[in-house]
Parts: C-alpha cells; structure tokens; sequence
C-alpha cells in the first residue's frame, strides 16, 4: 500500500505537527492557493489531509487567526484575511520585515530627510535646547502599490551623528537604528484619527478615512533617542502585542 499524503506530510516535518500545518497552510496563502475572502477547507478536510487529530489542526487554525492571517466564524469556516501587516507594540521590527513575513513587497517614497531646528515639542521630547538641529524623516511606506503607512520621525544628533547618511530608500529608519543603537525604554501612544486631506493623499484614502497612530519615544540610556510617528490605513493595518511577564531584554532602538 503507497504512503498517504498525512504520513508523508508528517514524516517531512519531524517538529511539532500543529506548526508544520500552520507553516504549510500560511506558505499557501502566501501563494496565492486561497484568496482573500476564500474559504479554508474544514477542519475535518484538514485532519483527513495531514493525518492528525482534530485538535492538532485547531491549534494552526487558532494562531493563524491570532496573527490576522485568517477569519473563524463559528459553525460555518475559516477564511482568509486580507494581508495587514501587524506592527508588534512590544518588540520593534522594521515594516519591511513585517511586509516580507505576510508575502508583500516593500517599498519607500521619501519626502523629507534632512536636519531642521527642533519646533518646541519635539525639543522637549528628546531633551534637546529649543531650535536646536534635529534631524527629520517623513516617508510612505508600501507593500506592493498600497500605503500602509507615513512615517514621521525625528532623531537626535546626541543619539545618532551620522543618521543623515541614512538613504532612507534603500534601507528603512528602523533597520538603520536597531543596528546601532540598545533601547533602554520605549514609550508607545496609539490613537484613532480621522485622515486629513494631506493624509488621506498620501495613503490613497478619502478625507475622514479612519486612521491609527502610533507615537513612540525611545532612550538609550538617560539619552532620548527618536520620537516617531507612524500614521496607518485603519483597514490595512493592525497592532499586536505578545509579552510574558517577567521577562527583561533589551530591546532594540527604532
């Protein structure tokens, strides 16, 4: 008798079986096998395809959910999630990354990237005399032809002299920065927003569109080092945040 698809699925994945299948099952729809809005086959379906137990299905089926790859409606499937990509509230990534891990495409248009004298609120933020030179990034960032996101960022020459060698094009504010430098503290705001009309142009959105900003201020140290704002498309974006109690690594600065 020839080996079924269950026991060949489980003999190439040797780890655990629940992670195999959401592996599998995410690598698919990256592939474009199910569409957004498509329906997944059902959990029986998936149990007679891999050749596991009921629950081990329910569990990839659960963290899919969890990390906005899928929909699950009670009593009638599990669907496919337009791609957003979730920018993680306690551990800084850089948005390509993030863009990559779902299967998109980033990209950057840059609009500002120079230094300027520090307005009032930014000068205090980042413990810097009033109009004093900072530096300042503005860029949208892509995934394919969409924009899921304006950048607004203002970093301090104390933290990061030579920031403005930075193309900002090639290689992302964040990745630059966690090369660099350790985070000692990290502050996070989010709001909800309607988009302006300079807003609501750059992200291809009508005016009033529903937004979520994230403000986040970050040290080094007693040294404050960036304070940036990322402005996101309500329907094409999403935070999320996963932490286990007691844990103390540093972050990194983004």
């Amino acid at each position: 008798m020839g080996q079924s698809e269950g026991e060949g699925f489980l003999s190439a994945h040797p780890g655990a079986p629940y992670l195999a299948i959401k592996a599998t099952l995410a690598a698919e729809i990256n592939q474009g096998r199910w569409v957004p809005g498509g329906k997944l086959p059902s959990e029986s379906a998936l149990v007679a395809r891999f050749g596991v137990a009921r629950m081990t299905v329910n569990r990839a089926l659960r963290e899919l959910a969890e990390e906005g790859r899928i929909r699950r409606v009670a009593g009638v499937g599990s669907f496919v999630e337009e791609a957003r990509p979730r920018l993680p509230l306690l551990l800084i990534r850089s948005i390509d990354d993030e863009i990559a891990a779902r299967g998109g495409r980033h990209h950057a248009e840059v609009l500002v990237h120079k230094a300027l004298s520090a307005p009032q609120e930014v000068a205090l933020a980042l413990a810097l005399p009033r109009a004093a030179p900072v530096f300042f990034t503005r860029l949208v960032h892509f995934d394919g032809q969409a924009a899921i996101q304006i950048e607004e960022r203002w970093v301090s020459p104390l933290a990061a002299p030579d920031y403005l060698s930075l193309d900002p094009a090639a290689e992302t504010p964040s990745r630059w920065l966690t090369a660099r430098i350790t985070a000692s503290e990290i502050e996070h705001v989010i709001e909800a927003a309607a988009a302006d009309a300079a807003q609501a142009k750059l992200l291809d959105l009508p005016v009033d569109a529903p937004l979520l900003s994230l403000r986040r201020r970050t040290w080094a140290g007693d040294q404050p080092v960036t304070l940036a704002t990322f402005v996101h498309p309500a329907a094409r974006f999403s935070f999320a945040g996963r932490f286990r109690t007691g844990a103390g690594a540093a972050s990194r600065v983004a």
